[in-house]
Protein backbone atom coordinates (compact mmCIF):
# COMPACT_ATOMS: atom_id res chain seq x y z
CA UNK A 1 0.00 0.00 0.00
CA UNK A 2 0.96 3.70 -0.09
CA UNK A 3 1.10 3.84 3.10
CA UNK A 4 3.43 1.03 4.13
CA UNK A 5 5.67 2.10 1.07
CA UNK A 6 5.98 6.11 2.41
CA UNK A 7 6.67 4.75 6.40
CA UNK A 8 9.56 2.01 5.06
CA UNK A 9 11.13 5.33 2.91
CA UNK A 10 10.84 7.19 5.66
CA UNK A 11 11.94 4.74 8.42
CA UNK A 12 14.77 4.48 6.00
CA UNK A 13 15.82 7.89 5.72
CA UNK A 14 15.62 8.26 9.54
CA UNK A 15 13.02 11.61 8.76
CA UNK A 16 10.76 13.17 11.03
CA UNK A 17 8.60 14.94 8.73
CA UNK A 18 7.26 14.07 5.47
CA UNK A 19 5.95 16.55 3.09
CA UNK A 20 3.82 15.41 0.43
CA UNK A 21 1.05 17.00 -2.14
CA UNK A 22 -2.53 15.57 -1.35
CA UNK A 23 -3.62 13.27 -3.09
CA UNK A 24 -6.21 13.83 -6.35
CA UNK A 25 -7.89 10.83 -7.00
CA UNK A 26 -10.62 10.91 -9.92
CA UNK A 27 -12.74 8.91 -7.55
CA UNK A 28 -13.69 11.34 -5.09
CA UNK A 29 -12.92 10.00 -1.57
CA UNK A 30 -10.11 7.45 -1.89
CA UNK A 31 -7.33 10.42 -2.04
CA UNK A 32 -8.74 11.47 1.38
CA UNK A 33 -8.33 7.62 1.94
CA UNK A 34 -4.86 7.63 0.78
CA UNK A 35 -4.21 10.95 2.70
CA UNK A 36 -5.36 9.64 5.92
CA UNK A 37 -3.61 6.14 5.96
CA UNK A 38 -0.36 7.66 5.22
CA UNK A 39 -0.85 10.21 7.98
CA UNK A 40 -2.16 7.11 10.28
CA UNK A 41 0.84 4.97 9.38
CA UNK A 42 3.30 7.74 10.17
CA UNK A 43 1.74 9.08 13.33
CA UNK A 44 1.78 5.53 14.70
CA UNK A 45 6.32 5.97 14.92
CA UNK A 46 6.38 9.21 15.45
CA UNK A 47 6.84 10.93 12.04
CA UNK A 48 5.07 14.27 10.87
CA UNK A 49 3.06 14.40 7.62
CA UNK A 50 2.93 17.98 6.44
CA UNK A 51 0.38 18.37 2.96
CA UNK A 52 0.12 20.59 0.62
CA UNK A 53 -1.59 21.66 -2.62
CA UNK A 54 1.57 21.02 -4.80
CA UNK A 55 0.64 20.68 -8.98
CA UNK A 56 -2.78 21.97 -9.13
CA UNK A 57 -3.38 25.34 -9.84
CA UNK A 58 -6.35 26.10 -7.61
CA UNK A 59 -7.06 23.28 -4.14
CA UNK A 60 -10.12 21.13 -5.50
CA UNK A 61 -11.79 21.94 -2.01
CA UNK A 62 -12.14 25.10 -2.40
CA UNK A 63 -13.43 25.49 -5.85
CA UNK A 64 -17.15 26.32 -6.24
CA UNK A 65 -19.23 26.06 -9.57
CA UNK A 66 -22.81 28.19 -10.14
CA UNK A 67 -24.39 25.76 -12.07
CA UNK A 68 -27.88 27.17 -11.87
CA UNK A 69 -27.15 29.37 -14.15
CA UNK A 70 -26.70 28.40 -17.96
CA UNK A 71 -23.29 29.39 -19.46
CA UNK A 72 -22.87 26.84 -22.37
CA UNK A 73 -20.47 24.43 -23.11
CA UNK A 74 -17.82 26.50 -21.41
CA UNK A 75 -19.36 26.72 -18.05
CA UNK A 76 -18.06 24.29 -16.34
CA UNK A 77 -14.16 25.60 -17.30
CA UNK A 78 -14.82 28.62 -16.12
CA UNK A 79 -12.84 28.44 -12.29
CA UNK A 80 -9.83 26.51 -14.62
Amino acid sequence: SAAQAVLEAALDAGVEEVYSSHSCEPSGMAGRSVDQSVQAALQDVGIKLRLFNSFLLYDIKQIRIDLGTYRGHFGTLTPF
